[in-house]
């Protein structure tokens, strides 16, 4: 039988075993017990650390929902700071940039393109 990966289905799985287990409790003999016995407790075990683990997951997604939070309300105070901080030095101060802002500066002049040399074949090709 093919091994069974997901929780929810491996957890029917046993609970289908169980059931079919205390259904033929008379047939089988004494031997079954101990393993029926071990296999609810781990069954039990199992749902109780899942619940822990769902709750942990909750737990973890309201920190990232607070951190996220966080993240964009200091996003908006640095947008905020850089732009009294352009409206108090000017657009053209270099002291911009250590507050991570690009200070308006006068452009170079304008280099015309020079086309690229034309290659010169070798003197020592033959030619057809």
């Amino acid at each position: 039988m093919a091994t069974v990966n997901s929780f929810a289905k491996l957890i029917l799985s046993w609970e289908k075993i169980l059931t079919a287990s205390r259904d033929h409790a008379d047939v089988l003999t004494t031997i079954d017990e101990p393993h029926r016995a071990a296999l609810a407790a781990f069954l039990e075990q199992a749902r109780e650390l899942k619940s822990r683990h769902d709750s942990h997951r909750a737990a973890k997604q309201r920190v990232r929902q607070q951190l996220e939070q966080v993240i964009e309300g200091g996003r908006e105070a640095v947008r905020r700071l850089q732009g009294g901080v352009k409206g108090s030095l000017g657009t053209y101060d270099e002291r911009l940039t250590q507050f991570n802002i690009a200070p308006v500066r006068p452009r170079g002049r304008y280099k015309p393109r020079q086309a690229p040399p034309t290659p010169v074949p070798p003197e020592d090709a033959p030619t057809f």
